[in-house]
């Protein structure tokens, strides 16, 4: 039996979720019985995964093939890809695994702790830090703008950021206030917030992600990624398209420098695809949320 190694480039919670579903989606094309895995993050998978192999100690002369899983160019050369492009996330995956896309796969990711939350507290949870200046919501007032809106109807808001004040040099992110926040949370914890949160509010970043893998319903506030590039069911994608916007997809992104905005180089200003991104067109997300949470209760389905 053949002895097939993947090992994942990328730690970022992001792409581990994207690309993971693809794995198993190989060992059944390629009818093996067992494949082996060396990533980070593998507690959200494992338990549900009997056929993969976490982690294993790796001798390279052990295994018939060995398939590095990463946005890297020389791998993505290797695939036929060219990047930057206007690709789904998943894509890259099933590119360098060596078959068609024809779908988005959701992960199955397990539910270890249970919140215990009452039926009649409602509760939302957002995220609003991310890896680098551009992927964060530069609406100076956006993100308490829309936690003072919710806090307004009556929902707890549960921030899952590790940190209260987070990025560099003079640019430094700051939580908003109302909200509720463990400095301590584990990711078991994040995963069993989300699980009885109404509905998640992120970014491009890995926690949207996960809310998305959960089946949490996700309003997705980007300018940084063209709205290709992420999961297409389940969200509502906040994006100003009469802007400079979609860097991501079109120059090759620094992930050493904080500030990296290709707008700056062509005089523009920096940022601005989601400075343009008013509280009020995220507010009106959450409201086609809520008015469907409402109909829902009065035996009426309608899609968003």
């Amino acid at each position: 039996m053949k002895r097939v190694l993947i090992r994942f480039q990328s730690y970022a919670l992001g792409d581990t979720i994207a690309w993971f579903p693809y794995i198993e989606e190989y060992r059944k094309r390629e009818e093996l019985e067992k494949i082996y895995v060396s990533m980070k993050w593998a507690e959200l998978f494992e338990e549900n995964y009997p056929k993969i192999i976490f982690n294993p100690k790796i001798n390279e002369e052990e295994y018939d093939i060995i398939i590095d899983l990463g946005m890297h160019i020389h791998h993505l050369q290797k695939s036929g890809l060219i990047y930057p492009s206007f690709t789904p996330l998943q894509k890259y995956a099933s590119d360098i695994l060596g078959f068609d896309y024809f779908t988005e796969i959701r992960p199955n990711i397990r539910v270890k702790e249970v919140y215990n939350k009452s039926n009649y507290i409602k509760s939302v949870s957002i995220g609003t830090h991310s890896t680098s200046q551009s992927k964060h919501w530069n609406n100076l007032s956006g993100w308490q703008d829309v936690v003072d809106y919710l806090l307004g109807k009556s929902y707890d808001v549960y921030c899952l950021d590790r940190y209260k004040v987070f990025g560099r040099g003079d640019m430094m992110n700051k939580i908003p206030e109302g909200v509720i926040f463990d400095s301590d949370i584990t990711i078991s914890k994040i995963i069993s917030i989300m699980h009885v949160s109404d509905f998640f509010i992120g970014l491009g970043s890995g926690l949207s992600w996960l809310a998305w893998a959960l089946g949490i319903p996700v309003i997705l506030i980007s300018g940084f990624s063209h709205p290709v590039t992420e999961f297409q069911s389940n969200i509502s994608r906040v994006f100003n398209q009469d802007v400079c916007n979609s860097c991501f997809n079109k120059e090759k992104l620094d992930p050493l420098t904080w500030k990296w905005c290709p707008s700056t180089f062509k005089k523009k200003e920096m940022f601005e695809c989601t400075k343009e991104i008013t509280s009020n067109s995220v507010i009106l997300e959450i409201d086609k949320y809520i008015n469907k949470k409402w109909y829902d209760r009065q035996g009426v389905r309608f899609s968003i």
